[in-house]
């Protein structure tokens, strides 16, 4: 996912280039107005009986908060060269503070400061505490359900290079589970 100046000085590299977005309201709005995301949502309430007093937004709450959109995003990001990359202007002093963190926590990991099996473990749950507060300041902040806020971290965590789309990817509970063991 990384490309480096000469990447973006070969002609023949700039068309597989990802289109990048600062702005993670403009992002979201691309994923939601996608083929993807209007399939998947059309399947996800396919066959279910829902009250005729659930609105719109309600729906999209709930589909936004499940694991499946998540999921979806990261592959929106891999399979259509869209990223968000972060840009701190776009986010409360709050949020820039928890990401901040979350990122120089992976690069601790990925410097070789933390080694061992215990080790190894401890920074999987501390790593995952990191994710979670700035994945609940980023919903505060702007109202997106908590694992779609997670998935949108995820993305940026990919495209600074600290992250890779298989592990981003990986379903949640199963994650959690393995390091539980």
């Amino acid at each position: 996912m990384r490309y480096n100046i000469l990447d973006m000085n070969n002609r023949e590299t700039i068309e597989t280039l990802p289109q990048i977005f600062n702005d993670p309201v403009e992002y979201l709005n691309y994923f939601r107005d996608s083929d993807t995301y209007k399939n998947t949502y059309i399947k996800f309430y396919e066959g279910k009986k829902l009250s005729s007093d659930v609105s719109e937004a309600d729906k999209r709450d709930v589909f936004e908060g499940d694991e499946t959109c998540r999921k979806l995003l990261i592959e929106f990001a891999r399979t259509q060269d869209k990223v968000l990359s972060y840009a701190p202007e776009y986010y409360s002093e709050d949020f820039r503070e928890n990401i901040k963190d979350y990122f120089s926590l992976i690069q601790d990991y990925d410097k070789g400061r933390i080694s061992g099996h215990d080790g190894i473990s401890a920074y999987d749950r501390l790593r995952g505490s990191y994710h979670d507060a700035a994945a609940q300041v980023l919903t505060a902040s702007t109202g997106v359900p908590h694992r779609l806020a997670r998935g949108l971290i995820q993305v940026m965590t990919v495209q600074k290079g600290l992250d890779t789309f298989d592990s981003a990817g990986q379903d949640e509970r199963r994650r959690l589970l393995s390091t539980l063991r």
